[in-house]
């Protein structure tokens, strides 16, 4: 299976700390807490694991509590129970880390060894925290071992300062754990949670024999160690697949041309999910903070919508394309559901380069010889930086703004140094991230990149705004929008904070649709990001040779990443 990074023998079992060996392998060395079914329609439709069951009240606000309920025959890989102490420490080391879920509890504290109850601060629509809490797209994974992480969460919560905790969480972040350390601490939970070896281009782990889980126990897993490969990007995975080293990979990205060059052996099954793609503008770097101005880029890269749809390296089926720029994702379906009767009275920024022109002129740019030039006299000259795995979209991008008369450098950074510090200090014009969300919980999509993430766009920076923004709020994104249909219109406040906090506690669908429209139209409206302009659903491969798989319809294929979650049910067998 593919496990990510570049060196597996230099990599760290601190699931909290640097150089971790990541998710994808992380995902069998310990436990979700349950997983989501996502071939089922219905919303409580879940696998147990760590938790056997939970209980939620019949209305989930304020002063109401959850209880969960922990298998009691998990055991750490010395042998030592998991208890409620070692789920409460994690959630509590989780509220430090600004967990979303925390934004709806008050508290979380063990009842006896295997009950845990959490304390509700506010209402919320309950499919929001359990979204927040279970990871619905993903395996919230019970890790915290509390003989072994304790000490840091009690240096954590005994500072009495921002500074001092800040302290304590980075010496959690530094302490690296071999491979070998990780075997004497036990802090391994899951199937195969056991250290055997590690080189440079593989990570070996092993069965651990004493496995026992709701569903199944070790002895039903017919096989006895996992390679996790440092393989990522996607020449690495069609490579991996090419040269036949490689049993499952998820998230695999490839043209119609790559498709046809696998060998027969590997079996494909898209995702149940999705991730939309979003143009980023920094509203802190003029012009982008001139909304108008904005508005004419959109206007480009929507005449050249199909190109930019075309040139991506991802077969057709991975890449149906979203006409109007909403927030929303998982495209049409989304808008049909909570759209159908304002959508057409969006901007749909369809006038072309024509009134891209008329826009830029309109604010003082002049063109000359083909080129446009700021109101001041300079050149108007843009930077769009991506990381690799952007690279195609970022080339054409600017290219179409290039042939407009914006010459764009479209520059294509490691990831490691664009997640770092291209990202981390905002040192760009124009930038890609990812938009909408795959879960169809629109919340989480729009609280995303209007609350957690605003700091991408700075987008209070480049709308009128009574707020003013500061690098890191995370609340007062207040702005003056217009009615839905009319952009030039006299223009109101509008409390994004509250008005999300509204679709959060929301009981009805009628509730939801009202705070969804006026968010879909603000972000329209205030155009800080162009999108999601695609629906990208990748697909997971898996090697039929020598590995007899459930077929594509069970519902244990259903699933983000095959490399972990048929294990949990004893699949693949051998052949």
């Amino acid at each position: 299976m593919m496990m990510g990074g570049s060196r597996p023998d230099q990599m760290s079992w601190n699931p909290y700390g640097k150089n971790y060996i990541g998710d994808r392998l992380g995902n069998l060395v310990y436990e979700g807490l349950v997983k989501w079914n996502h071939a089922s329609d219905e919303d409580d439709d879940y696998w147990p694991q760590i938790l056997e069951d939970f209980e939620f009240p019949e209305t989930t606000g304020q002063g109401e509590t959850v209880t969960l309920n922990i298998y009691p025959e998990y055991t750490w890989t010395d042998g030592s129970d998991y208890t409620s102490e070692d789920l409460v420490g994690q959630l509590e080391l989780e509220r430090y880390d600004g967990w979303g879920y925390w934004n709806f509890l008050e508290e979380a504290q063990a009842v006896d060894d295997y009950t845990v109850e959490l304390t509700m601060s506010s209402n919320v629509d309950p499919q929001i925290f359990k979204n927040d809490f279970f990871e619905f797209m993903g395996y919230h994974k019970a890790q915290f071992k509390y003989d072994v992480y304790g000490e840091y969460l009690e240096g954590i919560q005994e500072s009495t300062t921002d500074e001092e905790k800040q302290i304590a969480r980075e010496e959690l972040s530094d302490y690296q754990i071999t491979g070998a350390e990780a075997n004497n601490l036990g802090i391994g939970l899951g199937p195969f949670s056991v250290y055997e070896d590690a080189a440079t281009s593989r990570l070996v782990v092993s069965k651990y024999e004493d496995y026992t889980s709701p569903l199944i126990d070790a002895s039903d897993i017919p096989y006895d160690r996992t390679e996790g490969l440092p393989v990522d990007s996607p020449q690495e995975k069609i490579r991996a697949m090419q040269n036949r080293t490689i049993d499952a990979i998820s998230n695999a990205e490839m043209t119609e041309e790559q498709y046809e060059s696998l060998p027969e052996q590997y079996d494909s099954v898209p995702t149940p999910t999705s991730d939309g793609g979003v143009f980023v503008f920094n509203c802190r770097r003029p012009p982008l903070d001139n909304q108008k101005v904005r508005w004419a880029l959109s206007n480009v890269f929507r005449a050249n919508h199909d190109l930019l749809i075309q040139n991506l390296s991802y077969m057709s089926e991975m890449k149906p394309k979203t006409d109007v720029s909403t927030g929303l994702g998982r495209g049409y379906e989304t808008h049909e559901r909570w759209l159908d009767d304002v959508i057409d009275d969006f901007m749909w920024f369809d006038g072309g380069e024509e009134r891209a022109a008329e826009l830029l002129r309109e604010e003082g740019f002049t063109q000359e010889d083909g080129e446009w030039y700021l109101p001041n006299g300079d050149p108007f000259e843009l930077e769009f930086k991506a990381a690799t795995f952007h690279s195609d979209r970022t080339q054409t991008a600017a290219q179409v703004l290039s042939e407009f008369g914006i010459p764009t450098t479209p520059i294509v950074e490691e990831d490691t140094v664009w997640f770092s510090q291209t990202i981390e200090n905002y040192e760009y014009d124009l930038t890609n991230w990812w938009g909408g969300q795959g879960n169809g919980i629109v919340y989480q999509g729009l609280n995303g990149l209007l609350r957690n993430e605003a700091d991408l766009s700075a987008y209070l920076e480049g709308v009128p705004s009574p707020a003013e923004w500061e690098e890191e709020m995370n609340e007062g994104f207040v702005i003056e929008l217009p009615s839905i249909g009319d952009p030039n219109g006299s223009r109101e406040e509008f409390d994004i904070d509250e008005t999300l906090q509204g679709l959060a506690t929301a009981q009805s669908d009628d509730e939801r649709r009202e705070a969804i429209q006026q968010l879909a139209w603000a972000w329209n409206w205030m155009d800080a990001y162009w999108g999601p302009w695609l629906v990208y659903q990748p697909s997971m491969f898996y090697n039929t040779d020598p590995w007899d798989w459930p077929s594509t319809d069970d519902d244990v294929m259903n699933v983000v990443d095959v490399s972990y979650w048929p294990t949990r049910t004893g699949e693949p067998s051998s052949q």
